[in-house]
């Protein structure tokens, strides 16, 4: 049987439980988390926040990698394939250790009075999984704000929030100071936070809460300066100087800084083992995030799906210009509003492809197009290797394209535009 065939099968099972269906709420899976996991053997970090989680999880991976610790990573959504939400030193788990530990699942489901949504199976699998593994650390990225989230069922060593925007504002309030109390609640009297939000923000994440026994705030209490494609940051006595990151953009240098942070408090490392730990920031992946695909013309992924995003795709986009045109591929999931990212991306795109996928509730191209207010649309519709071949063709040979949007988005194309556009 093929992988994908196979990676199909696993996530139409999970898919099975109350597949699409928000159900916020911790009581299901603190009775799932006693019952089918009791006890944890290992360190966890969480991370809420807007923008930045998975790319601060995956430098605070490579940091700890780095100073020797055997550590899991879950993480959402995926863009191909299920497997992608676990991944255990650098590794997404295996077909046949995931759909064994499903089927394990799944029949304790059934003889039980418990009923999991898709999103707390995933999430209790993860623990599972990195339990089986014997981790020594796990990082668990949010879902959904924070405080009714299934991650936060797991009670954390270290809180972590980045910085905060509006969105999902249906569910989370429509203010940044609802929205910080939302993802506040990841936080624990007796478990350090570190931040990226706003200092401001802070009271209000923290509002009708016992605070934390330690709060670092990034430009508070913990600096990050440029240093052109590095950082220079410095937290107390001590200072890590990178001279590159593994993930492009000036915003990564702030999730830095905060994984740094984060990896202190966690280790409480000597000033050697930090600047050896460092070492791993240069290493640190994570696919459609300001993912540049080498190559005539330049290909950039980046999953930027609301307005914190899309200005920090195009501060990249201003900082490192090409001297042809630039084509954007994009696709919104409902109910994301195209006015708040189109005139955001604006003057640096030349030409736009409004992408149509079937299998997900997103928004229509005709929607799209009339946002568009008659800039150049070189084609709406699905994502053949015929428009795509168009929208090479159009920025080759000095312009390049970006793909930005949905993650599904990035999902349906990524493995495509890479067998099209061979360096």
């Amino acid at each position: 049987m093929d992988t994908d065939h196979r990676d199909r099968r696993i996530l139409n099972k999970l898919l099975s439980l109350q597949p699409g269906k928000i159900d916020l709420g911790l009581d299901r899976m603190k009775a799932a988390l006693k019952d089918y996991c009791p006890r944890l053997s290992f360190k966890v970090v969480t991370i809420g926040g807007t923008n930045g989680k998975g790319s601060t999880a995956a430098f605070l991976e490579s940091l700890l990698r780095a100073h020797g610790k055997s550590v899991g990573v879950y993480t959402s959504p995926h863009l191909v394939h299920v497997r992608e939400r676990f991944r255990m030193n650098g590794v997404h788990v295996s077909a046949d250790v995931l759909e064994e530990e499903v089927d394990a699942l799944l029949e304790w489901l059934e003889t039980g009075p418990i009923q999991l949504t898709y999103f707390e199976a995933v999430t209790l699998l993860a623990i599972k999984l990195f339990g089986r593994a014997g981790v020594d650390v796990a990082i668990l990225e949010v879902g959904l704000g924070g405080r009714l989230d299934a991650t936060n069922a797991v009670e954390p060593h270290v809180s972590v929030i980045t910085s905060l925007a509006l969105d999902h504002t249906e569910w989370l309030g429509d203010s940044l100071e609802q929205i910080a109390w939302e993802k506040g609640g990841i936080t624990r009297p007796y478990t350090p936070l570190v931040t990226g939000m706003e200092p401001r923000l802070v009271p209000f994440a923290l509002k009708d809460r016992p605070r934390p026994e330690r709060v670092s705030i990034l430009g508070v209490d913990f600096h990050v300066e440029d240093t052109h494609d590095g950082m220079d940051s410095r937290h107390g006595s001590q200072r890590v100087l990178v001279s590159r990151l593994g993930l492009l953009g000036r915003h990564q240098k702030d999730n830095a800084a905060l994984a740094i942070e984060a990896f202190r408090v966690l280790e409480n490392p000597d000033g050697q083992a930090l600047e050896a730990a460092a070492n791993g920031l240069t290493t640190a992946h994570h696919p459609g995030r300001l993912e540049r695909l080498e190559g005539s013309p330049e290909v950039l992924l980046d999953g930027a799906h609301n307005e914190g995003g899309a200005r920090a795709l195009v501060h990249y986009l201003q900082e490192n210009p090409v001297e042809g045109k630039t084509v954007l591929l994009t696709a919104l999931k409902t109910p994301r509003n195209p006015e708040t990212l189109f005139p955001v991306w604006g003057e640096e795109v030349d030409h736009w492809c409004l992408v149509e996928l079937s299998e997900h509730p997103m928004v229509s191209s005709d929607i799209l197009v009339k946002s568009l207010k008659g800039r150049d649309v070189l084609w709406a519709g699905s994502p053949t290797d015929e428009n795509l071949k168009i929208a090479l063709e159009r920025a080759a040979p000095n312009g390049r394209v970006v793909v930005a949007g949905s993650l599904y988005l990035i999902g349906a194309i990524r493995g495509s535009l890479m067998r099209l556009h061979q360096p």
